[in-house]
């Protein structure tokens, strides 16, 4: 993974959480997304694995935010994963 921004790699301010067992969670029937059954009730299990970017804040004006990920499959059959997002951002007061 890296991370870009206005140019200046910033990929060692990145922070990865990940589970290291599954957890389980029940979603409730009024739920945001408005899951159905049978999420909804149910008893889901699941792991998680998140990716937090740390940086200063940025300063007034314009700003470019370039992330590109890489991914190995996990299964010799599967494709690699190739994503690059880049977002252009304006600061004001």
């Amino acid at each position: 993974m890296q991370v870009k921004v206005d140019g200046k790699d910033v990929s060692s301010n990145i922070v990865r959480q990940s589970t290291s067992q599954p957890f389980k969670f029940i979603v409730p029937s009024d739920n945001a997304f408005e899951f159905q059954a049978p999420i909804v009730g149910g008893n889901n299990t699941s792991m998680a694995e998140d990716y937090y970017l740390l940086f200063n804040p940025l300063p007034v004006g314009d700003h470019t935010i370039e992330v590109e990920i890489i991914r190995q499959p996990l299964q010799a059959n599967q494709p690699v994963e190739h994503d690059v997002a880049k977002w252009n951002i304006r600061v004001v007061q």
